[in-house]
């Protein structure tokens, strides 16, 4: 499972230590600085983002997804 998040190293910090910490996912790996682009009121937007990949057992996929969603929300799945 991928999860994109915006560039808070902070907050990103503290979501990969939430999902070690509960023991809903073995490892995380993190890539720094993706450029997102986007078009919005016809210019386009720049943004850098942290993709992260989480590697799990496959019954745990719903129940992660349902975590991140609720405490999470700046953080969307991929």
């Amino acid at each position: 499972m991928k999860i994109s998040y915006p560039n808070n190293g902070r907050k990103l910090k503290q979501l990969i230590t939430w999902l070690l910490k509960s023991w809903l996912v073995q490892e995380v790996q993190r890539i720094n600085y993706i450029k997102s682009y986007v078009l919005v009121d016809n210019k386009i937007k720049a943004e850098e983002i942290k993709l992260i990949e989480l590697f799990h057992k496959p019954e745990q996929q719903e129940k992660i997804e349902k975590m991140i969603s609720k405490t999470w929300p700046e953080a969307k799945i991929v």
